[in-house]
C-alpha cells in the first residue's frame, strides 16, 4: 500500500461509525428497528478457536482481495450504547470459499486469512473488524456473517450486505427488510475499502 492510500485508509479507519440507512441523529424516530435477523447458514467455523480474539483477520501484507474495515456500533432501540458485547464475525474469502469441512469448494483456503473473529464492543458500544470483502458464491452476494452475544446468550444472528456490489438471490435479498442489513462501501483507493453499520438490538 503506498503511503498516500494508506493514509487515506487510516484517516476512514479514524473516522465514527455513521449511522446508515435511517435519519441523523435527532432527526430518526423513537424506538429504532431492531436490525433484522437472518440465517446463520451452514459454515458457522468449526475446530479450534482460541486464536481468533483478535480482529484482524487478514494479513494486509500479503494483499489477497479489497481490504475492508468493518466499524460497527451496537445499540438499543433508543439508540443507546451496548458496551461488553462480543460481535463473533465469520465470513468466506475472497474466493468465496469458506474454511469449513462442509464446504466443498476447490481450492486451497488461505494460511494468512483468519475466516473468523471476534471483537468486544467498548462503552461506545464500537466494534471493528480489518478483513477483506469476501466473494460471492453459489449466485449469493458478497456478505459477512455475525452473532451478537452477551456471555453465553445469543442476541442477534444476521448478515451483512454491501451496497455497489453486484447483488445475487436468495430469500433474504428479497426480503424488504434487506435493506436494514446493507452497509455502504466507502473507497480509499482502488483497493481499500470502509463500512460504517449500527446493529439494533
Amino acid at each position: 500500500m503506498s503511503k498516500i492510500a494508506r493514509r487515506n485508509f487510516l484517516r476512514l479507519s479514524a473516522v465514527s461509525p455513521l449511522v446508515l440507512g435511517q435519519a441523523v441523529a435527532g432527526e430518526e424516530s423513537m424506538p429504532l428497528t431492531r436490525t433484522p435477523r437472518d440465517a446463520e447458514g451452514p459454515f458457522y467455523p468449526k475446530g479450534d478457536r482460541s486464536n481468533d480474539s483478535e480482529n484482524l483477520l487478514a494479513d494486509m501484507s500479503a494483499r489477497r482481495g479489497k481490504t475492508l474495515r468493518f466499524r460497527g456500533r451496537v445499540v438499543n432501540t433508543q439508540a443507546e450504547a451496548i458496551g461488553g458485547l462480543m460481535v463473533d464475525m465469520w465470513q468466506a474469502d475472497p474466493m468465496g470459499r469458506y474454511k469449513h469441512p462442509y464446504d466443498s469448494s476447490p481450492g486451497e483456503r488461505l494460511d494468512d486469512f483468519a475466516y473468523w473473529g471476534k471483537a468486544e464492543t467498548n462503552a461506545q458500544g464500537d466494534f471493528s473488524f480489518m478483513t477483506y470483502i469476501p466473494g460471492g458464491y453459489g449466485g449469493r452476494p458478497a456478505h459477512l456473517h455475525y452473532i451478537v452475544w452477551k456471555d453465553s446468550k445469543r442476541l442477534l444472528t444476521s448478515q451483512v450486505y454491501f451496497r455497489g456490489l453486484k447483488q445475487g438471490s436468495g430469500a433474504a435479498i428479497k426480503s424488504e427488510r434487506h435493506n436494514l442489513r446493507k452497509a455502504e462501501l466507502v473507497r480509499a483507493d482502488a483497493t481499500d475499502y470502509a463500512i460504517d453499520f449500527r446493529i439494533v438490538i
